[in-house]
């Protein structure tokens, strides 16, 4: 507490200081961005800028030569048509260029326009490299140090007083700031995105093929695939498939695809409503494209191929943002060309011989019956879902089934398909995300890596039907789940997170061309939006003029009220509208006069010093209301 009272106590620093104070929060955000070598010469730039008061144009002359060789090292491959036509490539070496320059003029101790300006310049140039919320906050701070500094430079007093001045202009200015968010022309309709891939890590995703063996054997991760806000509620978790691929054939061990025409329109019969939600897809570097089970039409700049899955025109190599609708309920009728009935159906007996006796054993006088025993034996198999099972390498279906009963959804998945091809149904498996609405925060779900699974497709009187066989298992052995509290703090956290994404970060101008659009024919939306506009200027307004009453106490004045309490315990006591001034010099005597001309010196006069509070500080202590020497 001593320190933050004398932190905000501390005097208005010189021009210099205040603009190493800016120039260092507008150089963090480019750090990571840097070389080695233009670290090394801005830590060095520092050193000698804190222990040497006066630099020599011939240090200077040194410094310069110096960065421009360091620039030119760290750059040297990259120093062609090719890098620097590489935008990541040309904004580095913007940076680098911009932070050489300003060390330099800094260095020389003379303080110009340019050198005033350069926290701006680094600043805007620093959002290159970060179109993310961290640095939307960082972005505020910046720009109210700034202003703090600008603020100081014109009002001589302590950092408490400028910190309330600069918070009060600050609220004040939120209202013209939101107005010129929503309604200021936007030039663009898509996010900005300059090609850097910052903290957008790649997924793992789906390649268009499932590994049962060795391969198989991931560790699962946490990192988030897809956040999904729906329009209305949440489905069910029975209901929560997000297809991306279709398998068919399984060749060494794995499965893969078949080759798949594009669907031009085949109607599915829908049983129930739509399911709308928008989609943020974080960078998986392949072409699917994931939507609840069934998607009907393609996405814009995207294909869809009969089996319903969704193609990119290109890999989504950064942060795609999509709107999808999906029918939960419906019938995927379909008549099955020779090729994909062939490969629905594809099952060497030789290769699983247990599975082809267990088929036999299975099988019934209709394929319902026969499927119904399947389910049953999944169900009283005592299966166990884990994802660190043995593997049988020559016969991993046999040996999860018949000898180890342990495995997680892929074994789960393609035992169940070559059974079911066995019994004479055509089965494929379906690869992409289950979610069971653990990460679920009102009508936000998150869907992560975690997530991914496997289930199956049988084709049942003309159509194609969900199985999900990791359903059937009777027990776990995953670990326990984390701390619940913890899970929904990081919901909560990842909620507003995608809440302030979405209206900020991906404010563009078709979405600016809807609210307008909407506000213009949808009165009730309308009356909404401006109720809500006008409660927060209103706030705003409060709380600015509210902080920006002049409700700080002199240093003095907490001094002389002391004073006032020792003198209206001997029976002098100032009216209300009574001026400091009139009520001391009515007393008559010469401590007291001493006091009230060293009062008003140091309250109104701009050269007062410290001692001089300190002097007065003891003149009234060593007034006692005790004292007979005073009346």
């Amino acid at each position: 507490m001593r320190f933050l009272q004398n932190l905000l106590s501390f005097k208005q620093p010189s021009v210099m200081r205040r603009i190493d104070i800016a120039l260092i929060v507008a150089v963090i955000p480019h750090l990571p961005y840097l070389s080695g070598f233009i670290l090394a010469f801005l830590f060095v730039s520092v050193i000698v800028i804190i222990y040497i008061k006066k630099v020599s144009k011939s240090l200077v002359n040194t410094f310069m030569v110096i960065g421009l060789l360091l620039i030119f090292i760290s750059f040297y491959g990259e120093l062609n048509y090719a890098g620097i036509s590489r935008f990541s490539v040309f904004i580095s070496l913007i940076s680098a260029m911009l932070i050489y320059v300003v060390m330099l003029q800094r260095l020389s101790g003379r303080v110009n326009f340019y050198l005033l300006f350069s926290p701006a310049l680094l600043l805007i140039l620093s959002f290159f490299f970060y179109n993310t919320i961290p640095m939307l906050l960082y972005m505020i701070f910046a720009i109210f140090t700034f202003s703090t500094m600008l603020l100081w430079s014109v009002m001589e007093v302590n950092l408490g007083i400028v910190l309330k001045k600069s918070l009060s202009l600050f609220l004040l200015s939120l209202p013209i700031v939101l107005i010129l968010f929503l309604l200021f022309p936007r030039v663009s309709f898509e996010r900005a995105s300059y090609g850097f891939t910052n903290d957008q890590m790649m997924r793992t995703s789906h390649d268009g093929t499932m590994s049962i063996g060795s391969d198989a054997l991931l560790v699962p991760s946490q990192r988030i695939v897809m956040e999904i806000l729906f329009d209305k509620k949440i489905p069910p978790a029975s209901k929560l498939y997000f297809r991306g691929s279709t398998l068919y054939s399984k060749k060494a061990g794995v499965w893969k695809q078949i080759p798949q025409k594009m669907l031009h329109f085949k109607a599915l019969q829908k049983r129930g409503e739509k399911t709308s939600y928008k989609v943020t897809l974080y960078p998986t570097f392949k072409k699917y494209i994931y939507t609840l089970d069934y998607s009907q039409r393609a996405l814009e700049a995207s294909k869809i191929t009969d089996d319903h899955i969704l193609l990119a025109d290109k890999n989504t190599e950064k942060v795609k943002h999509y709107k999808a609708t999906s029918y939960l309920d419906y019938i995927n009728a379909e008549k099955l060309s020779a090729i994909k009935r062939e490969s629905a159906l594809d099952f060497n007996a030789t290769d699983y011989p247990q599975l082809y006796t267990l088929a036999k054993a299975l099988q019934d006088t209709s394929t319902n019956k026969s499927l119904l025993n399947l389910i049953t034996y999944f169900k009283q198999s005592q299966l166990i879902y884990s994802l660190k099972p043995e593997i049988d390498e020559n016969s991993p279906e046999e040996s999860f089934l018949f000898k180890y009963k342990k495995g997680y959804c892929v074994h789960y998945a393609s035992t169940f398909t070559l059974l079911s091809r066995a019994l004479g149904i055509p089965s494929r498996v379906v690869t992409g995300y289950k979610s069971n609405r653990e990460y679920v925060y009102k009508n936000y779900l998150i869907v992560r890596e975690s997530d991914a699974h496997a289930w199956v497709e049988l084709y049942l009187d003309g159509a194609w039907k969900r199985y999900d066989p990791t359903a059937y298992a009777t027990s776990s052995d995953l670990l326990p789940k984390e701390n619940q509290f913890l899970n929904d703090l990081s919901i909560n956290y990842l909620y507003l997170k995608h809440i302030i994404e979405n209206w900020v970060l991906e404010y563009t101008r078709d979405k600016q061309l809807n609210i307008l659009k909407k506000l213009l024919e949808d009165s009730m939306f309308a009356f909404t939006f401006t109720f809500y506009v006008l409660s927060f200027i209103a706030i705003v307004l409060l709380a600015g003029l509210y902080f920006r009453r002049d409700k700080q106490v002199h240093p003095t004045q907490k001094i002389i009220d002391k004073l006032l309490k020792k003198l209206n315990k001997r029976g002098y006591k100032k009216d209300k509208d009574e001026d400091i001034n009139t009520f001391l010099t009515a007393i008559d005597l010469a401590q007291i006069q001493e006091i009230n001309t060293l009062y008003h010196k140091i309250r109104y006069a701009r050269s007062s010093s410290t001692d001089e509070v300190k002097k007065l500080n003891k003149l009234i202590k060593g007034i006692s209301s005790k004292n007979p020497k005073y009346p």
